[in-house]
């Protein structure tokens, strides 16, 4: 054979050793990304579908008085058996927030078998007498209609809408001041009033309903004012009403 032929020969050699060392490579990243993906496969089985993670124990944590936990853990929707990691917390936490009470709602996987519901609800500041009765919080939200079963010992806000929400926050500003700064003692603040011509009033609880009118601007002041000579104004008689927006005066209605 000549020099020529058997070189040729030995490239188709060199050739063919090559393509099977590729082939050799190929084959075996496509068993390791096989082998791979078996075990992600797997683990994946394991985690969403094995009862490994099968919810066990639905805890209800947080702060409230109108809640029943039982309740809220019905409303989850979540059963005993459910996988823990194939829950979608964010619908959870939608249904959660069906309940009229509920401020906020998080929900969280304890694996291997416990679902975690934290709640806080909404705690009332007052009702607002619009077309209905409404309870507010202490930021101006109006959360809910008030029903027969709840309680009402809450200042009453009147002569607002329930979408008024600057004249609202407002009223609760007057209500948390009044009932800080006691004007007449410790009266209750029975309810706070909005007139577009004579502004914000008060009627007080001491035993019987006093009106303090107060008006629109420095209100803080007007109450101060008044607490300033309350003394004096009380020893004068029955109460019915109160003049009070007026930064130089004060002028009280006695009954009778």
């Amino acid at each position: 054979m000549s020099v020529f032929l058997e070189r040729q020969k030995v490239r188709k050699q060199k050739a063919v050793i090559r393509s099977m060392r590729r082939l050799k490579r190929t084959v075996t990243s496509f068993l390791i990304v096989g082998s791979g993906c078996a075990l992600l496969y797997a683990a994946y089985l394991v985690i969403f579908s094995s009862p490994l993670f099968a919810v066990r124990e639905i805890l209800v944590r947080g702060t409230w008085k109108h809640i029943d936990a039982d309740a809220l853990a019905k409303l989850s929707g979540v059963e005993v058996g459910t996988n823990l990691f194939a829950l979608d917390v964010e619908t959870v936490q939608q249904r959660l927030h069906e309940n009229v009470w509920i401020r906020r709602a998080a929900v969280r996987r304890h694996p291997p078998h416990t679902l975690l519901i934290f709640v806080e609800e909404y705690e009332p500041a007052a009702i607002v007498a619009a077309d209905k009765l409404f309870f507010i919080d202490a930021e101006g939200v109006v959360f809910k209609l008030v029903e027969a079963a709840d309680e009402k010992g809450y200042p009453v806000l009147t002569g607002m809408a329930a979408t008024d929400d600057e004249r609202l926050r407002q009223a609760l500003e007057i209500a948390t001041t009044a009932d800080r700064m006691s004007p007449l003692g410790h009266a209750v603040i029975a309810e706070v009033n909005y007139h577009e011509v004579r502004g914000y009033s008060l009627v007080i609880d001491t035993g019987s309903p006093i009106a303090i009118l107060v008006g629109n601007n420095d209100i803080e002041e007007r109450l101060r004012n008044l607490k300033m000579v309350e003394e004096d104004i009380r020893s004068r008689g029955r109460i019915w009403y109160i003049v009070a927006n007026d930064p130089e005066r004060i002028v009280v209605r006695y009954k009778g």
